[in-house]
């Protein structure tokens, strides 16, 4: 059974060179269905599979809001603060507006790049712990 009351079906079928393959269907109301193919049993039971469907769908701001919403509340008030201010910032830069799929560590890095331009230092750079 899938997260969130989906129905998984799981199907032998021929792989490459003559192996069998396992494809996994997971149908959840409201969602399109989602099929992948597995080379071995073992890579289905290790759960490899992962979906990038919300990933396609959440921008970097999304994702901070939420954050900010759901975690920060949770935190010490001198750490809900500075996350508060730099999920902020942050919210603001063009970088928000990609998706969380689309982010790559080149992105992060010319972003770093910016900040060390416009003068910030390392621990202002930093990710916060």
């Amino acid at each position: 059974m899938a997260k969130g009351g989906g129905i998984a079906t799981f199907r032998e079928r021929p792989g490459p060179g003559g192996r069998t393959a396992w494809q996994a269907q997971i149908i959840r109301r409201g969602h399109e269905p989602q099929y992948r193919t597995f080379d071995t049993e073992a890579e289905m039971a290790r759960g490899i599979f992962v979906s990038r469907a919300e990933a396609e769908a959440t921008t970097l701001a999304e994702a901070l809001t939420r954050y900010l919403a759901e975690i920060t509340p949770t935190k010490k008030p001198t750490t809900a603060y500075r996350e508060r201010v730099i999920g902020r910032a942050l919210g603001c830069h063009p970088l928000a507006r990609r998706t969380m799929a689309s982010l790559r560590g080149k992105d992060v890095a010319a972003y770093v790049r910016q900040r060390q331009g416009d003068g910030k230092g390392a621990n202002t750079i930093r990710l916060p712990s």
